[in-house]
């Protein structure tokens, strides 16, 4: 491939020069170039590759030929060649045609040579010293190289950036095999592989050029590899038009070619179906925006062959989410393998620990999260599709298993280029390869899979407001797992397929629609006015806590410092936004028009400071009231209500991530305790006791959330709510068997029933929960939640399915457990802590008191049928069992409880001084006291110029109580100010004011406007002008450096007069300056020549021109000059009379000096003309003189100082003559019919006309006596006579050409004179 560019340029010369000129292309074989790239036209796979004959340019997949010059470059080429037919074949880019496609091969042998590292970072690069256009290479470079993505590219550039100019991927390259010894396998594999992927790039060992090509058949000629492109097929062609030798068999490959400038038909040729094509690859290509990244340790060119590894594997530590926080899924994994028709399988381990031991293996301490299996024909770079995505979490550790588990087959090593993070499988487990590196590649893709919705379908909208405190720095934009705290929470809030919006879509089977917004400072977390320790309570690490009986004043101050942050960010112009910066009016805040902000959520910043915080402390997560916040909206006034605080966590305290992600891989939070606090917003009370024992338990979200996906909520608590209609909650008043649908979001038909037990003062609510995930995501023991920090599965607590039932204490919407109520008691389970168990599974029965029982008879996936008893059977007396509770007082804000006792058996109540009379819990609430305040004192503010003020008053921190009265603000007392503007050296200002009582002034300073400069050149002073230096100015002000130079002066130059001539002005004495055009300089004009009388200096006769001229009388200086013509010609020989068939051409020879006659009078037209004079001929047509004092040292028989010498002198050293064998000449001897045509070819080289000549047709005269010419003359007689030099002779109606027979003088002249005429010039000599 070395010598081939140089090789090539040769043979086509010497080809073109000995006149073999190419085969052209017919107008079949040259394709339909106009076609247009349309794919629909494209026959199917199967049916191309049945096609007898396919040329890919009639359907416009083929792209004009590329030249490759002088370069090395062939293999670039034809390599791109194919992939361009590949994309085209595909249609992966609609708007791509043959016309407009073209990627660029020298950029793919550049990068062959100098590649930098991967934009992962995982390969060192490689670089190659040399000029690249002279590596030689193969299509199987171009391969490994596009595996990589350093290409293809489009454009000029052989240095542009593959990874950003790039449209395309490679995803496979698929090499097909020789065969060898099986011709009819390799011919069908390539057909079926150019009718998949348009084209294949190949190598075939060339040493010479033929439009019908068999390399098979060259013996003895040195050749070259070179690598062109197959685009098609004709099996019709004939074997023996197959040259050298012919073929074997019919039929060869349509090839294109990678020169462009090459003769018409050379670009495109054929090769026999008997030549063995190497290297043969086809590509197939994908858009770039398939896949993101590219994971691969195999960044050299070189492959390791000596080993025959079946499993390899590679491990890789994952980018995870983009600067937009799509999040990164691996989708596939391209292997370099070598065999046929093999099976591979893949297995992706995520959540690796170790990756750098000396021999972990590239499981350790992870688990598999993907399996493929796939069946390849053939081997080279094939990518398989895994089964499904695989979520990748920022830095997390992964490994890609590849095991060949059918046929003959290895994976491909390469020189290690990077990281040492490759395995060979073997029998006793994992080895690390070392010095080498596996050819896997992984793919992965940055996806966004949280769903959409629409902004105007929400119900109701929910403001987190993200707060740091005073000692903290913002978190907003803080960054877990690839994503920022926004992007977590509002995956958290609104996106992720488990989010806080999904979970109440669920609970409230679409009902309750709510979209989370976030208020921030730009793009930072609100800053409060005390640090975090205030808000806690005092110890050692925390001296500045609160003390003993401060808990609610502080409680109450924390609202008031997030409510005023909040105001103030609002006041600033910030408005709430979603995920992508898009502002809502503060109206969307409110979406059932109460004139209330649906919810409020306060997020404060996790903190690692030593801060004890309690149960019901001021920092614990809660929901409560705050009517602090009050925006004036379009709508009118909107105010702040229900809040929740959370303080979330991103991080655990031994550094690893807190988050979690299902399918849709966006990271998020805990689950359980938002979804609690946001319940209790919607007004659901705790079920769990303060003792944090649970009647409930994991029956409720309200009894213990779990984490960190929170469960389902009752029947009960969804009737509370709405959601749940009267045709889906029934109330049961007989004994009977019923059919309950489950539990879950959406169900249809009956999911609750309920049954009133006045005896107990209690409601019976029986519903169907299955906890296995099948129908509700939320009720399920495995949640599809994986742990960012290991990618393990969420494990949660084991659930038993069935019928749940419920006693919830009647004529209360929403019971509550804590202070031990027990106001909603789930029935049955013997694990009291957690009610695990407490589902009735078929064949078991509970029973709800003496008389009704309740027994499951059949459960499937989506019902269950239960039987009751004991409905309408007698209930027996009931002896009350007293329990006595304190009153709890009313607040301004909240009502209170009198005072009563209660039944611990059936729940009824009663008052203090009636204990036989049950009430109802309604009898014993305490209406809210709107006189019992919590009231703080605020210290009195004096009103200034811009903020009002106010006297001293008291406020109550949970309601909107105050004896607040503002003071409005003064305004300024302004005095007026001049401007003065700024100059180039002095500062100025505006025109201004300022406030006679405080610091307010518009004042704006105007900084001195510096110089305006200009820079001048330099200007040498002249004669006549001055000058000056390089200098600058000003535009503005007079400021400048310029120096003047004075004018110079003339420096005068005396010269001479000088009188005019004939043909020269003269002029008078003048001076001329040195250094300018200054000058006194008065030309006087040429006088002019005087001709005289002509002068004839050679007289005109009839053979020759004469000449004559004339000189000026005055300087003597020749003035006019012509020729004077010659006299016609007057025939001096007797024997050439005037009808006589030579006497034209003796006439030529004669005026034309070529020769003259025998003697003055005769010119023996019939003599035979000897070999020196035939040469004496040739001299005189050339212009050689007759020097006669030369000796000939070729010829011994050519003497010094004859006639002839210089004339066969100067024939011999223009190759016109060679003369015979012994070194002579035979100048006496009579030339033949045949020397002469030859002598005049030769002189027709020499002269530089003979290839002319030669292209000349065929004339169709036909001499009877062919067979006789000379092979050595053959060719020559049939130049001149194909030109009309020569005609024969008649002899019996054909003509004879005689080539023995000896040229007569007149034939002599006769040749001469048509030779001259055709080729005028020649007479000009």
């Amino acid at each position: 491939m070395k010598i081939f560019r140089r090789i090539i340029s040769f043979l086509l010369s010497m080809l073109i020069a000995a006149g073999i000129l190419l085969l052209p292309l017919t107008a079949a074989d040259r394709g339909n170039a106009d076609a247009k790239t349309d794919t629909a036209m494209l026959p199917s796979e199967d049916t191309i590759a049945a096609m007898p004959k396919f040329d890919g340019r009639d359907y416009g997949i083929i792209t004009p030929i590329k030249d490759q010059g002088l370069t090395n470059l062939c293999w670039a080429y034809s390599a791109v060649a194919a992939s361009e037919a590949s994309i085209l074949r595909s249609g992966i880019n609609p708007l791509a045609t043959a016309e407009t496609l073209n990627l660029n091969p020298t950029a793919a042998a550049y990068r062959v040579a100098n590649r930098r590292s991967d934009p992962l970072g995982n390969t060192d690069g490689e670089l190659i010293a040399g000029n690249f256009t002279d590596f030689t290479g193969n299509p199987g470079k171009i391969a490994t190289l596009f595996s990589l993505w350093w290409g293809p590219v489009s454009g000029t550039s052989a240095a542009a950036d593959p990874f950003e100019n790039s449209e395309y991927r490679l995803e496979n390259a698929v090499y097909i095999p020789e065969y060898k010894g099986e011709p009819a396998l390799h011919i069908a594999a390539i057909k079926r592989a150019i009718a998949k992927y348009g084209a294949v790039t190949f190598q075939y060992n060339n040493a010479s050029n033929q439009y019908y090509y068999n390399p098979k058949n060259e013996t003895g000629a040195e050749s070259y590899p070179h690598a062109c492109t197959i685009i098609g097929w004709d099996d019709s062609i004939p074997a023996d038009r197959f040259l050298p030798g012919g073929a074997t068999q019919s039929g060869g490959w349509l090839i294109k070619n990678s020169y462009a400038s090459l003769p018409d038909g050379y670009p495109y040729f054929y090769i026999s179906y008997d030549n063995t094509c190497s290297q043969t690859y086809a590509f197939s290509y994908v858009p770039r925006e398939k896949y993101d990244n590219n994971y691969y340790y195999d960044g050299a060119m070189n492959d390791f062959p000596l080993r025959n590894d079946r499993v390899v594997a590679n491990v890789y530590q994952a980018a995870g989410a983009d600067e937009a926080g799509k999040a990164e899924v691996l989708k596939a994994v391209n292997v370099g393998v070598s065999g046929t028709d093999f099976t591979l399988e893949v297995e992706i381990y995520t959540g690796l620990s170790s990756p750098f031991g000396a021999q972990d293996p590239p499981t350790a301490g992870g688990s598999c999260a993907a399996k493929a299996t796939g069946h390849f024909e053939f081997g080279g770079y094939v990518t398989l599709a895994l089964d499904s995505a695989v979520p990748l979490a920022a830095g997390e550790w992964f490994s890609v298993i590849v095991r060949v588990t059918e046929g003959n087959a290895k994976i491909r090593l390469g020189e290690k280029n990077g990281k040492d993070l490759s395995y060979a499988g073997t029998s006793g487990g994992f080895t690390k390869l070392g010095n080498y590196v596996g050819r896997i590649k992984a793919l992965s893709a940055f996806e966004d899979t949280a769903p959409e919705w629409d902004d105007a379908e929400s119900t109701f909208t929910n403001l987190v407001v993200l707060a740091n405190f005073k000692d903290e720095e913002s978190f907003a934009q803080d960054v877990y797992q690839g994503a920022t705290v926004l992007q977590i929470l509002d995956n958290t809030y609104n996106r992720a397929e488990y989010s806080v919006r999904d979970y109440l879509s669920s609970v409230s089977n679409g009902k309750l629609k709510m979209q989370t917004l976030f208020l921030l400072d730009g793009d930072q977390s609100l800053t409060l006015s005390k640090p975090r320790g205030y808000y806690a309570e005092k110890d050692d690490f925390n001296p500045g806590g609160y003390g003993a009986g401060e808990e609610n004043l502080r409680s109450a101050e924390l609202r008031e410092d997030w409510a005023n942050a909040l105001s103030a960010a609002v006041a600033a112009g910030n408005l709430p936004i979603d995920r992508s910066g898009k502002t809502y009016s503060l109206d969307e805040l409110d979406q059932n028009g109460d004139g209330k902000i649906d919810c409020i959520t306060v997020i404060y910043k996790p903190t690692t400071q030593n801060i004890s915080v309690g149960w019901g402390s001021p920092l614990w997560d809660y929901k409560y009231y705050n009517s602090l916040v009050t925006f004036s909206t379009a709508k009118g006034e909107l105010r702040s209500d229900s809040y929740v605080q959370l303080t979330l966590s991103y991080m655990t305290a031994d550094g690893r991530s807190a988050l979690y992600r299902a399918s849709d891989v966006l990271p998020i939070v805990s689950l359980g305790k938002i979804c609690h606090e946001m319940l209790h917003v919607l007004g659901l009370k705790d079920l769990y006791r303060t003792d944090f024992s649970g009647e409930v338990y994991y029956m409720s979200a309200m009894g213990k959330p779990l984490s960190p996906a929170v469960q389902f909520i009752s029947v009960k608590e969804r009737e509370a709510l709405g959601f749940l209609t009267e045709d889906e909650v029934l109330t049961l008043s007989r004994d009977g068997t019923y059919s309950l649908s489950v539990s879950a979001p959406y169900s249809e038909g009956v999911v609750g029933y309920k049954l009133s037990l006045p005896q107990l003062g209690k409601t019976l609510y029986l519903e169907y929960r299955r906890f296995d995930g099948a129908l509700n995501k939320y009720d399920t023991k495995e949640k599809e939640l994986y742990a960012c920090s290991t990618g393990e599965l969420v494990r949660g607590q084991t659930l038993k399915s069935g019928l749940v039932c419920y006693l919830a204490k009647s004529g209360v919407r929403f019971p509550s457990n804590l202070n031990g109520t027990d106001e909603y008691v789930v029935l049955s389970g013997g694990i009291y802590q957690t009610k695990s168990d407490a589902a009735i599974a078929p064949g078991e029965s509970i029973d709800i008191t003496d008389e009704i029982s309740v027994t499951v008879t059949e459960m499937t996936d989506e019902k269950l049928q239960f039987s009751i008893s004991g409905i309408t059977g007698a209930t027996p007396p009931h002896t009350h069992t007293l329990i006595w509770s304190d009153e709890i007082a009313a607040s301004c804000v909240e009502s209170g409880v009198r005072a009563h006792y209660r039944c611990a058996s059936c729940g009824e109540y009663f008052l203090p001084d009636d204990k036989t009379a049950p009430v109802s819990y309604s009898a014993l609430i305490l209406p809210v006291n709107a006189q019992a305040h919590f009231l703080r004192q605020v210290s009195a503010v004096a009103p200034s110029c811009t903020e009002g003020g106010w006297d001293a008053y008291v406020t109550c921190t949970r309601c909107d109580y105050t004896t607040k009265v503002e003071k409005p603000a003064l305004g300024h007392d302004l005095a007026h100010h001049a401007a003065k503007p700024a100059t180039c050296t002095e500062a100025g200002y505006k025109a201004y004011d300022t406030c006679n009582r405080c610091d307010y002034t518009t004042y704006e300073a105007e900084d001195a406007l510096g110089h305006d400069i200009k820079q001048y050149e330099a200007k040498a002073p002249s004669c006549t002008e001055a000058g000056w230096d390089a200098y600058e100015a000003c535009t503005r002000c007079d400021y400048t450096t310029k120096v003047e130079k004075p004018a110079l002066g003339h420096d005068p130059v005396h010269h001479d007069a000088k009188a005019p001539s004939c043909t020269e002005a003269g002029w008078d004495a003048y001076d001329t300056c040195t250094r300018c055009d200054y000058t006194t300089k008065v030309e006087k004009p040429a006088l002019g020549h005087v001709p005289g009388e002509w002068i004839v200096e050679k007289e005109a006769t009839e053979t020759e021109d004469g000449y004559r001229y004339k000189k000026c009388t005055v300087c003597e200086e020749k003035v006019a000059e012509e020729v004077i013509p010659r006299l016609a010609w007057v025939n001096p020989f007797e024997d050439v009379p005037e009808d006589k068939w030579f006497y034209a051409s003796v006439k030529h020879a004669n005026q034309n000096n070529l020769f003259k006659g025998t003697s003055d009078t005769t010119f023996e037209p019939n003599t035979p003309m000897n070999r020196a004079m035939f040469c004496r001929v040739l001299a005189n047509l050339e212009g050689v003189d007759n020097e006669n004092n030369l000796t000939v040292d070729r010829f011994s028989d050519v003497l010094s100082g004859k006639w002839y010498t210089k004339a066969v002198k100067w024939a011999a050293d223009t190759g016109i003559v060679s003369g015979y064998p012994g070194g002579i000449f035979l100048p006496e001897q009579k030339i033949t019919r045949q020397e002469m045509c030859l002598m005049l070819a030769n002189y027709a080289k020499y002269l530089g006309i003979y290839d002319d000549l030669a292209k000349k047709e065929d004339n169709g005269v036909a001499f009877a006596d062919a067979a006789k010419i000379a092979t050595w003359a053959s060719e020559a007689v049939n130049v001149m006579k194909n030109n009309g030099y020569i005609v024969g002779k008649p002899i019996d109606g054909t003509y004879e050409f005689q080539p023995q027979a000896t040229a007569t003088r007149a034939e002599v002249a006769t040749i001469f004179r048509a030779f001259c005429m055709a080729n005028p010039t020649v007479l000009e000599k």
